[in-house]
């Protein structure tokens, strides 16, 4: 049986961090001042005359909108949002809680009370509105409120250019404030946004009809902002229809972003520097199976449609790939808002060429980390510890691409700087040793490699203990090296300890328990096992799929190699699904 290629735990690049200054504490609520600024200073500006480009966006865009009921198609501007809010009686809160109705049993609001003024007790006034006689109308005109707008003749009504998904539980002033910075950061007028918000466009007094258009909304306006509140956990990741907006802005091609309000673009800033590992965390927490609604019947309806479409496992990929695409365009913003002196050093660039490697953007990567090699060198001396972590970054990242010959000089310009420097058991001069035996495994050199990868084990185990994720890194590559030297019965040891540790330690979905997977099926097949190595590789592509989306060249690679082999074994029919359903 021929030896399929393993993968190796390549270290990737460490995410720097910088220890937080003090923060000024967020106010609970976004003050009148801020409500009332000014938000772009394109505001007020003359119109510029769209260029063909945009004409053409805006004439496709109208397109898709025409089939909406009209209503359906409107839009409002972040100062008629304003508008309405000043339009709210001082007992506002008062009033919406006073008309929650309660259980008959307990006695109880069957929904919780709102400590704010939110989406919630802003449809209750829409609602009203809607329903308060009017001159020829004595039950209301059950209009939605941009619809009224537009009859009224309101500047700040249009066909929607932005849908907006968010949590109704997110106060109005925080929506209000996210929406102020998403005009400032796209360089946007007022005047000429027209956002499509729920409250605004949807008829208060009869949802049911409108609700069933959602998703034919959301791919007609053509562009979605989600709103990150809080960017770490967003709520409206867990709210049934907002996932159900999102599904569709993927499924219809629309633009996609994610906005935040200022508490939370700060916080978020801070991560990139100071807890890059909170990003990746905050995207693991995503489960379109736990979405719900206020009402039951609805959270079932949206999660039937999600299953019947697409699947829960795939929805929950192309959320998944969406944030992390969007997430990975703050971080750029916020790239280009540093000074051009302290760009090329600071943790950010480094930490988003980290991002952007971990989606499988190696060559938007690449300029990102030769800028900060570069200006380290200059800045902080070739000796520097930022500077030999940029030259480690720089080898990995030619090792992922492929470059070996270009990665194994910064390799070991970093390797032997740091046994100099910090000495030969230091952790990040035992992580070089064992990098440098993975590039030389790569070359071919495997008599070469043995001595570094036995090196960096055996002190691993002595200075960090064997479980240490270090210590199962190097465990694993050791197995690998071994079966590449074809010492099968010495590598099955190694690569059954490194996969139940990582199990036990880190679970079966971590990355690098998903590596240790694949090594485990690669060994087995390679000693003529393959009923027990398939359903090893099938979990470890289910697995991927998960993590890194459908479009990942990890989850393809995978893929393909899943299928050859199913294809080995003359297990044609599963061969050709999953060929099929990944597109190898």
């Amino acid at each position: 049986m021929g030896c399929c290629a393993s993968k190796e735990h390549v270290t990737k690049p460490m995410p720097e961090q910088k220890k937080p200054e003090a923060q000024a504490p967020a106010p609970a609520v976004t003050t009148a001042r801020q409500l009332e600024r000014t938000t772009t200073p394109a505001l007020g500006a003359p119109l510029m005359p769209p260029t063909e480009e945009q004409a053409a966006e805006r004439a496709a865009q109208r397109k898709r909108l025409a089939p909406l009921p009209e209503h359906l198609r409107l839009g409002v501007t972040l100062a008629g949002m304003r508008e309405l809010l000043l339009k709210l009686p001082s007992d506002a809160l008062e009033q919406v809680n006073a008309q929650i109705p309660l259980d008959k049993v307990t006695g109880e609001p069957k929904f919780p009370t709102n400590d704010t003024f939110n989406g919630y007790a802003s449809q209750f006034f829409m609602n009203l509105w809607a329903k308060l006689p009017k001159e020829g109308q004595p039950e209301g005109d059950g209009l939605a409120v941009c619809e009224r707008l537009q009859k009224q003749g309101s500047p700040h009504v249009g066909e929607a250019t932005v849908f907006v998904s968010w949590f109704l539980a997110t106060t109005i002033e925080t929506l209000l404030d996210a929406l102020a910075n998403y005009l400032e950061q796209k360089g946007l007028r007022e005047e000429d946004t027209f956002f499509w918000v729920c409250d605004y466009v949807i008829r208060q007094t009869n949802v049911g009809p409108d609700l069933a258009l959602l998703g034919e909304c959301v791919s007609a306006v053509g562009h979605t902002v989600l709103l990150m509140e809080p960017w770490h956990a967003p709520a409206p990741l867990e709210r049934a229809y907002c996932i159900k907006e999102v599904y569709h802005t993927q499924k219809s091609g629309a633009r996609f972003d994610v906005v935040m309000s200022s508490a939370q673009q700060a916080a978020f800033e801070v991560a990139l520097v100071n807890d890059f590992f909170s990003i990746e965390a905050s995207l693991s927490k995503v489960d379109v199976r736990t979405a719900t609604c206020r009402k039951e019947k609805d959270t079932k309806a949206i999660l039937d449609e999600l299953k019947e479409g697409v699947g829960f496992v795939a929805c929950n990929t192309l959320v998944i790939s969406l944030l992390r695409e969007a997430l990975a365009a703050q971080a750029r913003a916020s790239l280009e808002r540093l000074p051009a002196a302290e760009r090329g050093t600071s943790v950010l660039i480094s930490n988003l060429g980290l991002l952007l490697m971990k989606m499988g953007k190696l060559e938007e990567a690449r300029p990102l980390y030769e800028e900060a090699l570069q200006a380290s060198r200059e800045t902080l001396g070739n000796r520097h510890p930022n500077t030999l972590r940029s030259i480690g970054n720089m080898g990995l990242l030619l090792m992922d691409m492929g470059k070996l010959e270009e990665a194994r000089p910064l390799l070991e310009e970093a390797l032997q700087a740091k046994r100099e420097t910090l000495g030969e058991r230091h952790p990040s001069t035992l992580v070089s040793i064992g990098i440098m035996g993975l590039l030389l495994k790569q070359m071919g050199k495997l008599e070469e490699a043995r001595p570094l990868s036995e090196e960096a084990l055996q002190a691993q185990r002595e200075t960090l203990g064997d479980r240490h994720p270090g210590t199962l890194i190097s465990i694993s590559n050791m197995a690998t090296l071994l079966q590449a030297m074809g010492k099968l019965e010495e590598a099955r040891p190694l690569s059954e300890e490194a996969l139940q540790a990582q199990r036990e330690t880190l679970g079966d979905r971590h990355p690098g328990t998903l590596i240790s997977i694949y090594n485990m099926g690669s060994l087995l097949k390679a000693m003529g096992m393959l009923t027990e190595a398939i359903p090893l590789f099938t979990e470890e592509l289910e697995g991927c799929e998960l993590l890194y989306g459908m479009a990942h060249k990890e989850k393809r690679d995978s893929a393909d190699h899943l299928v050859k082999l199913l294809r080995n074994a003359g297990q044609h029919d599963e061969a050709t699904a999953l060929a099929a359903k990944h597109n190898v």
